[in-house]
């Protein structure tokens, strides 16, 4: 199920912008789980000299019926023209993130004081965008 949400999320990415083109990408997710990767991207793995998957292919037909079913009737493939121009949000979930640093939401404040810690916010969030990890967090 995991793997298949990432199909689905790498379909909307890619789709440029095509609702057409993101159910062909959708229905292609069952034939790369059969071993047919023609409709995969270039550049994927699956497309590289002596790929081995990591799951068992796809053979029973019930079981390939069964996805392309699930597939079909999820409301990305519905309603593909409100999904075929998918965005990340990480960006702008991790500057909401810098923002609360500096404007807590327990605290009001002045116009003066909140204009000085937005412009604080963002010029921290500029010089900071992007830099190279300086630590890593082990679990």
């Amino acid at each position: 199920v995991k793997s298949t949400k990432t199909h689905l999320y790498w379909c909307m990415k890619n789709c440029t912008g095509s609702a057409d083109d993101l159910r062909a990408m959708i229905m292609s997710i069952s034939l790369h789980y059969q071993g047919d990767h023609r409709g995969c991207h270039n550049e994927s793995r699956c497309r590289l000299p002596g790929y081995v998957p990591k799951r068992k292919l796809l053979s029973d037909p019930a079981a390939i019926t069964a996805l392309e079913g699930a597939l079909t009737r999820t409301s990305i493939y519905h309603h593909a023209a409100h999904y075929c121009r998918c965005r990340d949000t990480y960006w702008i979930e991790s500057f909401n993130h810098q923002l609360l640093t500096y404007l807590s939401k327990r605290v009001h404040f002045g116009k003066d004081t909140f204009v000085m810690r937005m412009n604080l916010a963002v010029l921290d969030w500029n010089e900071n965008v992007q830099r190279a990890a300086t630590s890593h967090r082990l679990y």
